[in-house]
């Protein structure tokens, strides 16, 4: 998948490609650079305007966007209109007049080089455009619910389409640019060609086989691949979002949640962030769906494993608000509060966390302590310990998990965060914990 600062590099190599080719054949290529650039402007119309459309109807509809997603989906827009917009209206200007000096090359074939390097790069850009508006809002539950849900919607059908549409987002943007490649390589060498001090004939056969060997090159190695993703998009069994094993005769047996599917590496399983499997293609008839197994994947504890999940930042906004409005302490100030005279005072903290009477979040590298969990005293509310404990309940409970409940508005609270009432009514929170743990049994934390 492409994040946002891929798509960066992406846009500044393009911008020199661009830029290169203005300053190589000016006005020559005027036409060309509109119709590619005009491309790449419809395929960002066509998704990205969905997408914003989608987005406020969700928000409307009272659902949370992370301001993680929001920051980076205006980077997407800006970075968008400067690979696409400025070179553009550049190019407009171009075909009314605006003249620019040829300063490197002034054959034709130099100008459909510069068009077919232009073309492959908007195809580039247009993928990471695809992703970043169809994809990744799918993959990391930015407008649905998260992929981690055993319930539908989305449903396995749903799954699949999702494989299929960026297998074939993938693949045409690899013919695209691949066949763009091979034809600025047949351009270079049959230029080079000319340049040897033969006869004619020797010229014209040297510069034919330079060029039928690179055609067949390249049909050699899009063919296979494209042959694979057809079979992909038509034999596939496990979607975006599953969990799969491989089910191959003497190949060892893989099995994960699938996390990424690609025209090469190929399907991507992981069991474990360190260690993720690639299935190639070809060998994607063996991949078959799994019910869910049980494994702790990612920081939400939820069932499946995408890198920079939406949910996620939500949950990460939601407790920096607590610790905002709330405040932390350093094990330092808990024992200042607690047991200032106390020899043993340091080890407090650490000692009411590892009995579970406290929970902790890491920052910069050692613990913090959110304040609403501490009375006048300095010492833990009897109430934490009974809400952890059964938070603890359920399978894969963190700190992060209950720092996140106490953090969120709970209707059970009349809309009130448990933090902010722990204090004056202890025993409500305890029960709206526990109703909570009894709720969600069988079902996402």
């Amino acid at each position: 998948m492409q994040p946002v600062p891929n798509v960066r590099l992406q846009v500044i190599l393009f911008l020199i490609v661009d830029g290169l080719i203005v300053a190589s054949r000016g006005d020559a290529v005027a036409w060309s650079s509109v119709v590619a650039l005009g491309l790449g402007v419809l395929v960002w119309f066509l998704f990205a305007v969905p997408y914003h459309f989608r987005r406020r109807r969700h928000e409307r509809r009272g659902h949370s966007i992370s301001r993680v997603r929001k920051l980076e989906d205006r980077q997407m827009a800006a970075l968008s209109f400067i690979a696409f917009g400025i070179p553009l209206g550049f190019a407009l200007a171009m075909t009314q007049g605006l003249r620019v000096h040829d300063i490197v090359f002034s054959s034709q074939a130099a100008t459909v080089g510069c068009a077919l390097l232009l073309l492959a790069a908007v195809a580039i850009v247009s993928a990471s455009i695809v992703d970043w508006y169809l994809i990744r809002p799918f993959q990391c539950g930015v407008l649905n619910r998260p992929l981690c849900h055993q319930q539908d919607p989305p449903d396995e059908q749903t799954r699949r389409a999702y494989g299929k549409w960026w297998i074939a987002n993938r693949g045409a943007c690899e013919l695209i640019a691949y066949t763009c490649g091979a034809l600025v390589l047949t351009i270079a060498f049959a230029a080079l060609s000319e340049l040897i001090q033969a006869d004619t004939v020797l010229r014209l056969a040297l510069g034919s086989f330079i060029g039928a060997s690179t055609a067949f090159g390249l049909v050699a190695y899009v063919a296979a691949r494209a042959r694979y993703c057809w079979e992909y998009m038509q034999v596939q069994s496990a979607g975006i979002g599953r969990w799969a094993d491989v089910n191959d005769i003497g190949q060892p047996a893989i099995q994960g949640f699938v996390r990424d599917v690609s025209v090469s590496p190929g399907i991507q399983l992981c069991l474990d962030p360190e260690d993720p499997r690639f299935i190639p293609l070809s060998r994607a008839h063996t991949v078959q769906t799994l019910p869910y197994p049980g494994a702790h994947i990612c920081p939400l504890g939820c069932r499946r494993w995408v890198e920079r999940c939406d949910r996620y930042y939500r949950g990460e906004e939601t407790i920096a608000d607590l610790l905002e409005t709330t405040g932390a302490l350093t094990a330092q100030e808990v024992a200042n509060r607690a047991a200032p005279e106390s020899p043993t005072r340091l080890t407090l903290a650490a000692h009411w966390h590892a009995s579970g009477q406290l929970l902790a979040m890491n920052a910069e590298e050692q613990n913090a302590y959110p304040a609403f969990q501490f009375g006048p005293n300095g010492r833990p509310l009897a109430a934490i310990a009974a809400v952890l404990s059964h938070l603890r309940r359920y399978p894969h409970t963190t700190d992060w998990h209950a720092a996140l409940w106490f953090a969120t508005a709970n209707a059970l609270l009349d809309g009130r965060r448990p933090a902010d009432v722990v204090r004056d009514d202890p025993t409500l929170v305890i029960e709206t914990a526990e109703s909570d743990v009894q709720g969600t049994s069988g079902d996402e934390p």
